[in-house]
């Protein structure tokens, strides 16, 4: 008897040690009968951290809505942003690619949702926070979809020393780099992906990568570093 308990002790104990590693707690009702079932162990997740702002904890993505949007429609995104240019909104392209504005909102909004609940199953965001951008985002979206020449505002400010990379740097010299099309490229950063990721896919580290693409970016760099 005395060597079952041992037994059971230590397995306590290595659970106990295996859920503080996952950042939970673990509580056990109290009882007098050393036969308790497991069942009665309770897990608990530990609290969000609200003290971050919230948009540090979950990330929307609503500034790629077109980018997104374009991957839906199976459009280019220069051949859709250009559209978007000459004053049409997504809505109307997207009937001209023969679907619905509908289609294309409900979609975007799919998308978004679920970076929502991924967050809140994360236990990034609470509950009623997930709820909030629910509905925020749902509106906003609609919004978007609807915006005649819509434009995704830039979140970094701009300054003289800005380094824009966008004007000499394309997908398409981005996608010769990583060694893939343009339209999977596309594919994998709407899916959430880092271009770090993407070229470990294919093998590549971001040292690699980063040789590849400094004969592109070189005349934007040597602008910046003189730039006074």
């Amino acid at each position: 008897m005395k060597s079952m308990k041992h037994k059971m002790m230590a397995g306590t104990v290595a659970a106990a040690l295996l859920i503080a590693g996952l950042g939970g707690t673990i509580t056990h009702p109290a009882y007098a009968d050393d036969d308790v079932a497991d069942s009665d162990t309770v897990i608990t997740a530990p609290a969000v951290n609200t003290s971050v702002p919230l948009s540090k904890r979950v990330n929307l993505e609503l500034n790629l809505i077109a980018v997104k949007a374009s991957g839906i429609l199976d459009m280019d995104y220069d051949d859709l942003n250009e559209a978007l240019k000459g004053g049409k909104s997504l809505a109307n392209i997207a009937v001209e690619q023969g679907k619905s504005a509908e289609d294309l909102t409900d979609k975007l909004t799919e998308e978004t949702l679920s970076l929502i609940n991924n967050a809140l199953m994360s236990n990034q965001i609470t509950q009623e926070e997930a709820a909030s951008l629910n509905k925020k985002a749902t509106q906003k979206i609609q919004k978007i979809v609807r915006e005649a020449g819509y434009q995704a505002k830039e979140k970094t400010e701009k300054t003289k020393h800005s380094l824009k990379l966008g004007s000499t740097l394309k997908a398409e010299d981005l996608a010769t780099a990583l060694g893939i099309t343009k339209q999977e490229l596309k594919k994998g950063l709407k899916d959430g992906k880092s271009l770090s990721e993407i070229a470990a896919e294919k093998g590549m580290t971001d040292d690699q990568l980063i040789s590849k693409l400094k004969d592109d970016l070189a005349p934007s760099l040597q602008s910046f570093i003189q730039k006074k």
